[in-house]
């Protein structure tokens, strides 16, 4: 499938529009009024050239070859256009799932992956799952929400694990809510709504691209602090309608700022088709998120991204004390994402 940058080529091509870097005017000292423009391609030359650089490194490694790269991406496009999840998308549930369900969820799902040590992706997808069936059903009862949860999870470690938990795993972690027919029984629920299609696209993938191509620049804090980022959103009901890519460019821009106070590099916004601009709105979002496990009044219940991300594994960016040091940068952007996630409900 095309992806967007794709398509733009595409009808830029159509309408006989050629790409160049930013265009200035030159001035006839004659006649001001008689002008002149011309494009400045100092900028285009050099992502030309960091381009070739980074396909030249690609090709080292048979996973980011050019044409898989092209494939693989594109085909995420297409899935996060097709798979989108509505704003809004738990309201006509009432109060039998509401956002703040669904974060105290996603909370305790965190928890169950580290206990049975999921891949970060098996998360991502039970997250995923979740919110498409849940977008889906008509209505639920408000106790079976962790049932759609663990269903969810034991969906996604079939489909992305070598080696899933047991049913019985699940049944336990669930202090024996549910018996293990519930949980089969919703598994084949959830299975049904998303019509048997458990490819989605999820942020994680977008980051390792957007940070490859600027490995160099990216700091390894940086990186971390996205992942964790990435991970929080999953919690936030204001971030769950985004399309991941724009969360995981989001991440990274937010984490750049807050590390390196770095800018966003012109391989970065071709990569990820992203300016700066429109990554504003994600970005204050993800820093209200931010704001909220490590600062705000519900930190101490939140906790379990900012436990896992407190390892060495992941350099403990959740207790690094930049975060410290950007309190009233991330209070800034965090009252301005509240502020916009208000004007969206």
């Amino acid at each position: 499938m095309n992806s967007e940058r794709e398509q733009l080529q595409a009808l830029n091509r159509d309408l006989n529009i050629q790409e160049s870097g930013p265009v200035k005017a030159v001035v006839n000292a004659e006649n001001v009024e008689e002008m002149t423009w011309e494009a400045d391609d100092s900028g285009a030359d050099a992502l030309a050239a960091q381009l070739k650089k980074i396909e030249s490194s690609d090709e080292k490694d048979e996973r980011w070859s050019k044409d898989h790269v092209e494939q693989v991406y594109g085909y995420l496009r297409f899935l996060e256009h097709a798979k989108e999840v509505r704003p809004n998308f738990l309201a006509h549930h009432g109060q039998n799932a509401t956002p703040k369900m669904r974060m105290i969820l996603v909370n305790w799902m965190v928890q169950v992956a580290r206990r049975f040590r999921l891949l970060n992706e098996t998360l991502f997808l039970t997250v995923a799952y979740m919110d498409r069936y849940l977008q889906k059903t008509e209505t639920i009862d408000k106790a079976q929400m962790q049932l759609i949860g663990i269903a969810s999870m034991m969906l996604a470690s079939k489909n992305e694990e070598i080696y899933s938990p047991s049913l019985s795993d699940y049944v336990y972690v669930c202090d024996k809510a549910y018996t293990a027919e519930d949980i089969k029984d919703m598994e084949l629920e959830v299975l049904g709504r998303v019509d048997c299609d458990l490819a989605v696209a999820f942020s994680l993938e977008f980051l390792r691209r957007f940070s490859r191509v600027a490995e160099e620049t990216i700091d390894p804090k940086e990186y971390a602090l996205s992942k964790y980022l990435c991970e929080i959103a999953l919690m936030d009901y204001d971030l769950a309608s985004f399309k991941p890519s724009l969360v995981a460019a989001g991440a990274l821009w937010l984490s750049i700022q807050l590390v390196s106070e770095g800018e966003w590099l012109p391989i970065l916004e071709h990569t990820s088709t992203y300016s700066v601009a429109d990554l504003e709105n994600v970005t204050n979002l993800l820093a209200k998120s931010l704001f909220m496990v490590q600062f705000g009044a519900h930190s101490k219940k939140y906790t379990a991204s900012k436990q896992k991300y407190a390892s060495a594994t992941n350099l403990s960016i959740s207790n690094d004390a930049i975060l410290d040091e950007k309190q009233a940068l991330l209070m800034v952007l965090a009252k301005k994402g509240k502020k916009f996630a208000e004007g969206r409900r």
